[in-house]
């Protein structure tokens, strides 16, 4: 009990922690990048208008009351991780393991092939980029179509400004499930080369992150959620993810809605037809309409409003199959 009980008091420091750990998207060299890609915006197009500071840190967004509550909510979900989420994590490499098994009992071992640990090592990089991501696309477009996720995944749309801090606005449970969908695909994936290339599989990694991972994390990744206007371009929209895409995704216009659940890459999006390609800046505003908010802006409203919402969705269906549910006991 005394080893559960200090795990999640350190899990609580994570947010702080994840400053110096490249594993998480907030570490310092991954903001340190953050921040040269927007003083390249602000230099090339703002500077005329307001000063570096002012234009990287308004008072107006960091200071928000919904910036605020992403900060509380940061170290709230790390303990709640910690404490009831973490025994039923997807591990990856369980997964590759059952997978490689499956494959040699059901084909054999596989044909001998002479590829090279460097090949090896390549492809595998960008399979497991490309097997996360998708896995990850398929359970957020799922948070946007099943109205049971969708009442959880509310907790992240409703972020009224946005910061690097917005990524710790989604609620625990859709946390779980989003980290198992990108798990389980990386350990089919894993488990496929595992069969196919034994004893040479590993991957390119910088200070023990996948390679291509930790390049998008120190580039554009934390300005998704952000002020800071980054488009792609048309062709380089149609194949990943801009900030100003996943921006325009957290967008309180109609058109908007439901477009640009892609992580990293865009192409997931052209196929299932909600991508949405900008074409020159658009001013936003962020958030959901009151009609459709589940929630306060306090921390337990946030854990607790989005489960009770999501709980009626579930019996809505009961209660109109049974409209005897709903009639009061006569009176005595």
């Amino acid at each position: 009990m005394s080893d559960y009980l200090t795990k999640v008091l350190h899990a609580l420091a994570k947010p702080i922690v994840g400053l110096t750990r490249p594993a998480d998207r907030t570490f310092w060299l991954f903001l340190v990048g953050a921040v040269a890609l927007s003083t390249v915006v602000w230099f090339v197009k703002l500077r005329r208008r307001a000063t570096w500071f002012a234009f990287l840190f308004p008072r107006a967004i960091w200071g928000h009351p919904s910036a605020v509550l992403d900060y509380k909510l940061a170290f709230a979900r790390a303990g709640i991780d910690a404490a009831l989420f973490t025994p039923f994590a997807v591990s990856s490499i369980a997964v590759a393991m059952f997978v490689a098994a499956r494959l040699r009992l059901s084909f054999g071992p596989a044909p001998v092939t002479d590829a090279s640990r460097l090949l090896v090592a390549l492809l595998f990089t960008v399979a497991a980029l490309l097997a996360e991501d998708f896995g990850r696309f398929l359970v957020h477009y799922a948070a946007h179509r099943v109205p049971v996720l969708w009442e959880l995944h509310k907790l992240h749309h409703s972020a009224e400004v946005m910061t690097p801090w917005t990524l710790h606005r989604t609620h625990p449970i859709e946390g779980c499930v989003m980290r198992g969908g990108a798990a389980l695909f990386v350990g089919v994936m894993g488990g496929v080369f595992v069969w196919a290339f034994p004893g040479k599989v590993s991957g390119w990694t910088i200070l023990g992150v996948d390679a291509l991972g930790f390049v998008w994390n120190a580039t554009v990744s934390n300005l998704r959620h952000s002020h800071v206007w980054i488009s792609f371009g048309r062709i380089g929209e149609h194949l990943f993810i801009s900030p100003a895409q996943h921006q325009i995704h957290h967008s309180d216009r109609p058109d908007h809605h439901h477009m640009n659940m892609g992580s990293t890459f865009a192409f997931w999006d052209w196929l299932f037809g909600t991508l949405y390609v900008t074409r020159g800046f658009e001013r936003l505003r962020f958030g959901l309409p009151p009609s459709e908010r589940n929630h306060e802006d306090t921390v337990l409203s946030a854990l607790f409003g989005p489960m009770a919402a999501a709980g009626r969705r579930l019996l809505a269906p009961i209660e109109r199959a049974a409209p005897f549910l709903r009639r009061r006991p006569p009176a005595l």
